[in-house]
């Protein structure tokens, strides 16, 4: 009995996971280390993904998520119930959908309140526009499609990638991330887009959230051409036709970029357009400040930084002027005083 006894209970094997639609940080960390390969969190509404992630106690949790963007950063855990948590390299995907109205408002506000990077990680976002025309579609789906895509999410599951030709850093060995390296002419093809690239970034007429955003295509488009690679069933160093599929992909994903970012401006012109309609109307009498708008509990003007990017585009277009107030001529704490200009009231 005492032999029996000093015999440990095998362990059981972890469970191979590809999916998760909510967990705690804590649970997702054990998660990854038990899938080293990664993981990928799922929710049908994405935002509340993120609203999550927005609470100020949810900061570590934050972390973990802007920590598994790259996939080869390690990260430890460590409580009181659950011991301590080692992941190697955290690999973390994120996917899900929302609406276009609702992903304007939290770019704006993400940038605004955090500036972490965690928009700039949306890599494949994507914003569709909805046809005007409606045409009734009764027809069987692709099971060729199907079974195609099946094939290879199966064939990329079981990968083994020493029969891929990867390759191992000196320093961490085979418990390292192993990788591919481009072919000598799909790194020519690279090393090219990354020059008209780096170009770009540099240029003065960029948007800084925007610089941020495609900065970050150095290590994507990579990364897709060796999705792209592997899915067509290629094996040693990625090919060149790898490579200008994944640019392609990139130049898309770029134009859909453009237009999440670009829906920061729209939405200031809209705040700006809101304010001076209240301006017009009386409703805003003499000089106001800020705070006045924000007091008023306006629709679409209850936001801080809208109203602060709604007056900053009237003092752009020379609607409105401005000036510092004495802490005493108002009383309180010092602020700006905003004035229409009178030649706009004309107008």
């Amino acid at each position: 009995m005492a032999v029996l006894q000093a015999v440990a209970e095998p362990q059981s094997p972890p469970m191979r996971r590809h999916l998760t639609s909510d967990a705690t940080a804590e649970k997702l960390g054990e998660i990854c280390a038990a899938n080293p390969n990664g993981i990928m969190v799922h929710r049908d509404e994405l935002l509340s993904l993120f609203a999550d992630l927005d609470n100020p106690e949810k900061t570590s949790a934050r972390g973990f998520f802007l920590t598994g963007w790259g996939g080869l950063e390690g990260y430890t855990f460590d409580r009181i119930m659950r011991g301590t948590v080692r992941i190697p390299a955290v690999n973390l995907s994120v996917f899900g959908t929302t609406q276009p109205s609702r992903i304007a408002v939290y770019v704006r506000d993400s940038l605004n309140r955090f500036d972490d990077g965690m928009v700039q990680r949306l890599q494949l976002l994507a914003w569709p526009d909805f046809s005007g025309d409606f045409r009734e579609a009764d027809r069987f789906p692709d099971s060729e499609a199907r079974r195609l895509a099946h094939e290879c999410y199966g064939d990329l599951a079981s990968l083994d990638v020493r029969e891929l030709g990867a390759q191992w850093d000196e320093f961490d060995g085979p418990h390292g991330v192993p990788y591919l390296r481009f072919a000598d002419d799909a790194q020519e093809i690279f090393s090219g887009w990354r020059e008209g690239l780096e170009r770009g970034l540099r240029g003065d007429d960029m948007a800084p959230a925007m610089v941020a955003h495609l900065s970050k295509y150095r290590g994507l488009v990579p990364r897709l051409a060796l999705v792209c690679h592997l899915a067509n069933n290629g094996f040693g160093p990625v090919s060149a036709a790898a490579t200008r599929q994944a640019i392609g992909w990139a130049e898309y994903l770029e134009s859909h970029a453009r237009r999440a970012y670009a829906s920061l401006s729209v939405d200031n012109a809209e705040a700006a357009r809101s304010i001076w309609r209240r301006v017009k109307r009386d409703d805003l009498t003499g000089p106001f400040t800020a705070r006045d708008i924000q007091r008023k509990g306006w629709s679409g003007l209850n936001d801080k930084q809208r109203i602060a990017a709604g007056l900053e585009a009237l003092l752009d277009a020379d609607w409105i002027g401005a000036r510092d107030a004495n802490a005493g001529e108002r009383g309180g704490r010092p602020s700006t005083i905003y004035l229409a200009n009178p030649k706009a009231m004309k107008g």
